[in-house]
């Protein structure tokens, strides 16, 4: 268990999510799952499920697979989520994109859709962590609010984002791998950035 009060080193959450006892089993069929359209959806179950842990309980250790018929209810949230605050924004990018290039933008267009899907990646997270510590979807309203947050997390959140991107560059043609893992590593260091900046801002009142 990593306490939420503290925030450890990146390299701690790494090792306890990877190389914990059993993790690969887990890892495995959450990768499996994730290549599978519509059973897909269990996979973001798991992902929902592991981080609404991490928020209130502090448990980093990845959980079994089982109570299928609510992992499935878990994975529509996650999707709904993740539909809205990462998906809907890069499709909308990668329109832009389309009807700009052959203006010899092509080099800045991909550059602005890299740092794209990195900002958005952490909107998600910071999305979903809200979603889940107030158990309250109404929160997705307050676009400025954790667009707010979600810009006080890009430096604490850089290493788990150059992992992310790395994992997705490495297997890219694998995106189930990439999605898995490296949303699994991103939301549970976020849980522990947003834990960190909210005891930070009590102790500065």
């Amino acid at each position: 268990m990593i306490s939420l009060h503290w925030k450890p080193l990146f390299e701690e959450l790494f090792y306890k999510l990877f190389f914990g006892r059993n993790n690969w089993k887990y890892l495995s069929i959450g990768i499996l799952l994730s290549f599978i359209p519509v059973l897909n959806i269990f996979a973001f179950g798991y992902l929902y499920r592991h981080t609404f842990r991490f928020i209130h309980l502090g448990e980093s250790e990845l959980g079994e697979w089982n109570d299928w018929q609510n992992l499935f209810y878990d994975g529509l949230r996650f999707a709904f989520v993740w539909l809205l605050y990462w998906l809907i924004p890069l499709v909308a990018m990668v329109g832009v994109g389309y009807f700009a290039q052959g203006n010899g933008l092509d080099a800045f267009i991909q550059i602005g859709l890299t740092i794209g899907v990195l900002y958005f990646s952490i909107v998600f997270c910071v999305a979903l962590n809200r979603v889940q510590a107030l158990q309250n979807f109404k929160i997705l309203t307050k676009f400025r609010l954790l667009i707010k947050l979600s810009n006080k997390l890009v430096l604490p959140m850089l290493i788990p984002l150059l992992v992310f991107y790395g994992f997705h560059m490495i297997v890219k043609p694998l995106y189930g791998v990439s999605f898995f893992l490296g949303f699994l590593v991103l939301l549970s260091y976020n849980a522990i950035s947003m834990q960190t900046m909210a005891i930070r801002g009590k102790r500065a009142l």
